[in-house]
């Protein structure tokens, strides 16, 4: 990315080129190929063995379902809700959260983040389940 970003701001062939390699603006996919896409993302999740409770694990896994392109759409709805979340949801946010700091989603919104998408018109949907705890 460097290398790209040197040639593009030091070679004027480079900027020709990608220009020509680009797309322009206006072009992208239509408002009938935004809606068409779906994302799935499935997550199992498996903890340690317990030694007090004879080595057992337990699975957990997660999936969320969502309605739209996920580049383009899915990604932008993502992005515009978690600013909406800690503008008008700070107080509902996990304390750490409020502190501030470098945090991944899932401990800087918490349930907030899912409650709010769980509110959009059906577009998302999570489901979460135990599997049955296997012996190692």
């Amino acid at each position: 990315m460097a290398v790209g970003a040197l040639l593009l701001i030091n070679f004027t062939m480079a900027r020709r080129l990608f220009r020509r390699i680009m797309p322009k603006p206006g072009e992208g996919p239509s408002d009938e190929q935004l809606q068409k896409g779906k994302l799935e993302v499935i997550n199992v999740t498996t903890s340690v063995p317990d030694p007090s409770k004879s080595g057992r694990t337990v699975s957990v896994r997660s999936t969320l379902n969502a309605r739209g392109d996920a580049a383009y759409l899915v990604s932008s709805i993502l992005v515009a809700e978690c600013a909406l979340a800690l503008a008008l949801d700070h107080d509902a946010l996990p304390a750490c959260a409020r502190e501030g700091g470098v945090l991944t989603p899932a401990i800087a919104f918490g349930g907030v983040l899912i409650e709010r998408l769980n509110r959009l018109d059906d577009r998302f949907r999570f489901e979460s389940e135990i599997t049955v705890p296997t012996r190692p």
